[in-house]
């Protein structure tokens, strides 16, 4: 949906007809000037850090094994460590989801090779994981071993890990 009250920077209005897209109800294109922006919330709603101050509390926040909400383009995300078994298991605690794999989330593809150790991940798989669809492509570790310090906790019974990288 239109964000209420969004007005575009002059080269983004330029680049679109932005009376069809809010007409549409379709988000208008944002850039460094107009947005999106990235910020943290507190739990009652109120913005408490922008751009890189936020970037660095999320990663802080990460570091303490707190669970973090990333909001993305289909909703939101919880976020723990993968490789830390306590935070994993409060979010499988809190999610209610019983021991149902968790995708892992990695930063690139270099990410998915060194932390998944010896694991063999084709260039075919590398490549649908970069696709436009960004899926979440099942890997099996050797031996079944996870690599890199991954919890077990994050796929518990599965002798697969689900790899992602970011889709937005």
């Amino acid at each position: 949906d239109m964000l209420p009250g969004f007005v575009p920077c002059e080269e983004c209005a330029a680049e679109r007809d932005v009376t069809a897209a809010m007409e549409r109800g379709a988000i208008a294109p944002g850039c460094p000037r107009c947005g999106p922006e990235v910020s943290i919330v507190d739990r009652s709603g109120l913005r408490v850090a922008r751009g890189e101050e936020a970037l660095r509390a999320a990663e802080v926040a990460l570091g303490e094994g707190r669970i973090v909400a990333v909001k993305g383009v289909s909703g939101f995300h919880l976020m723990v460590r993968a490789d830390d078994t306590v935070a994993v298991s409060e979010l499988r605690r809190r999610a209610g989801c019983g021991d149902r794999p968790f995708p892992v989330l990695f930063s690139d593809q270099l990410a998915i090779r060194s932390g998944l150790g010896a694991a063999v991940v084709s260039r075919r798989e590398l490549d649908e994981m970069s696709s436009p669809a960004a899926p979440i492509v099942l890997v099996r570790p050797p031996g079944g071993q996870l690599r890199g310090g991954i919890s077990a906790e994050v796929a518990p019974h599965a002798p697969d890990l689900g790899c992602m990288l970011a889709s937005s």
